[in-house]
């Protein structure tokens, strides 16, 4: 009981302070004439009132770390609600993008000596030299393809495997939640969104100097930095993740480390 309320309980709280005093004065007697006490514990109210807070402090421990259970199935439920809203962005781009290339093309026109090419993740298209007022529409709408957004999505998810390999640091717990597992696939549907996200935003001259890629290779390339980037989306939730598990082992078996939040 001892251990259970120190791994449980802080410092300062006043049952696990009655409870170390209660284990000092009594420990030795119970170990060395266990009948004679139990015989005065019979005669003794005082023995009575210490058993009671004993009982307590064993029920706070017990309490505290049903908390800290409830609050990591409610973080592994949020992490399950983000895994759908972020699969449905991704199948809902993927779907428009199939049957709307042009609504959201990944397409970039770089002009090198004067030539003007449209470059997107599956095809290039050179157009040669084109005036200043010139439509770029029609050639985007030719090379832009269905499958587009997919290949971007794709490799956005590949990459975000890569920021899935961190949370080896949360290590293994002994809760019925696989919140590291759940965490993993979190971050796939976000990376694979952030792929498509980051380039829309560097095609919208979002990033000064980056709105003209050259080739395809350097669109998909991009999409592997930008899969890679939903660790900045994701770090949070990492964050609080490892503070809950931090959380729910408790204190250690000294009963002095520092959780997280205090």
């Amino acid at each position: 009981m001892l251990a259970h309320v120190n791994r449980y309980l802080p410092k300062h709280d006043p049952r696990r302070q009655a409870l170390d005093r209660i284990a000092g004065h009594h420990g030795e007697r119970l170990l060395n004439e266990p009948k004679a006490l139990k015989g005065h514990a019979r005669r003794n109210a005082r023995w009575h009132a210490q058993r009671e807070m004993v009982l307590s402090a064993q029920h706070a421990a017990n309490s505290q770390r049903r908390r800290d259970l409830i609050r990591l199935r409610t973080f592994r439920n949020l992490l399950l609600g983000g895994i759908a809203v972020f699969a449905v962005i991704g199948i809902g781009l993927g779907v428009l993008g199939s049957f709307s290339p042009t609504t959201i093309p990944l397409c970039f026109t770089p002009e090198a000596e004067g030539s003007v090419t449209v470059v997107c993740p599956r095809a290039e298209t050179p157009l040669g030299p084109v005036s200043a007022d010139g439509d770029l529409d029609p050639a985007i709408a030719r090379t832009a393809t269905g499958g587009d957004v997919w290949l971007v999505e794709l490799i956005g998810l590949g990459a975000a495997l890569a920021g899935a390999a961190a949370l080896r640091n949360l290590g293994s717990n002994s809760t019925p939640y696989a919140v590291p597992v759940t965490l993993a696939f979190f971050k796939l549907p976000t990376g694979a969104v952030t792929a498509v996200v980051g380039l829309l935003l560097m095609r919208a001259d979002f990033v000064p100097g980056l709105s003209a890629l050259d080739s395809s290779a350097q669109i998909l390339g991009w999409a592997v930095v930008f899969g890679i980037a939903q660790q900045l989306v994701t770090q949070f939730a990492d964050s609080q993740a490892a503070g809950l598990l931090e959380n729910v082992k408790g204190r250690g078996a000294a009963g002095d480390r520092q959780l997280r939040g205090e």
